[in-house]
């Protein structure tokens, strides 16, 4: 019921949805005098439409989402049981099945900084978290891509652990949770993205987990400046980036009223 409604809540929080919903409500009586309200719902969506085009605006959200995460990893730190790498890499719908050639996404990182832990001795096994939205035969898995992946560059198959049926963030934790306990492991990093940290956290922490963090990628640009022109033209790639944000902030606060994220 939770997947399903969380999926529901993703759609709604679409600043394209929203132009299109308040302007075919502007527009519904266009035979007749429009009134007040339809003027400003005409209105209303043609300006949040433009609104979260800009590139100042999106990367201003992205920013203010990055700044809640933070790497908690030291370079002293001991050699971990586990490195956890979240789901979210791998584009299910560009492949047939998990034999196909992989189609990764701009989430890449959280896997290339994983291996990279493993190589440098910092960390004896790796812990795919990564179900399918959809699971089929006919379709791929992504723990089972990645872990094809892993074995290409030389990782182990013995020191890859999977979980193949977490669906979303709160369902990473608990696989993780219980891999974790099945293993013996307690010493554990987590590799995730910047936009994604705060939650993945939080979901963690619920379920009695407290590891090390590595943030993988940040995407705000460090020297952007609110003088520069592009940054005021609208752009597809920005209202994608701003539906990105704002769904991410609202899991955050749909996870935490559920219990299943802790500050």
């Amino acid at each position: 019921m939770f997947f399903a409604l969380s999926k529901l809540i993703d759609a709604l929080l679409s600043p394209l949805w929203w132009a299109l919903l308040l302007g075919a409500f502007g527009l519904r009586w266009r035979g007749k005098e429009p009134g007040r309200v339809r003027k400003w719902a005409a209105r209303s969506g043609v300006a949040a439409l433009v609104l979260f085009s800009l590139g100042h605006v999106s990367f201003a959200l992205l920013r203010s989402l990055e700044a809640t995460s933070m790497t908690t990893l030291r370079d002293d730190d001991a050699p971990f049981d586990a490195v956890v790498v979240l789901g979210g890499i791998v584009d299910e719908h560009a492949m047939r099945s998990s034999s196909d050639p992989p189609s990764l996404n701009d989430n890449v990182e959280r896997v290339l900084e994983a291996v990279r832990l493993v190589r440098r001795g910092r960390a004896r096994n790796v812990l795919i978290a990564a179900g399918s939205l959809a699971p089929s035969p006919s379709r791929p898995v992504e723990a089972h891509v990645l872990r094809a992946m892993l074995r290409e560059w030389g990782v182990d198959d013995q020191r890859v652990a999977i979980d193949d049926r977490s669906r979303n963030t709160r369902e990473n934790a608990v696989e993780s949770a219980r891999i974790a306990r099945e293993r013996g492991w307690s010493r554990l990093v987590v590799v995730t993205s910047a936009f994604h940290g705060r939650r993945a956290r939080g979901c963690f922490r619920a379920v009695g987990l407290d590891p090390r963090w590595l943030i993988a990628d940040r995407r705000a640009p460090v020297h952007a400046r609110w003088t520069s022109a592009d940054g005021w033209i609208p752009r597809a790639k920005n209202l994608a980036l701003s539906e990105m944000v704002l769904r991410e902030m609202a899991g955050w606060w749909i996870y935490r009223a559920q219990g299943y994220a802790r500050p």
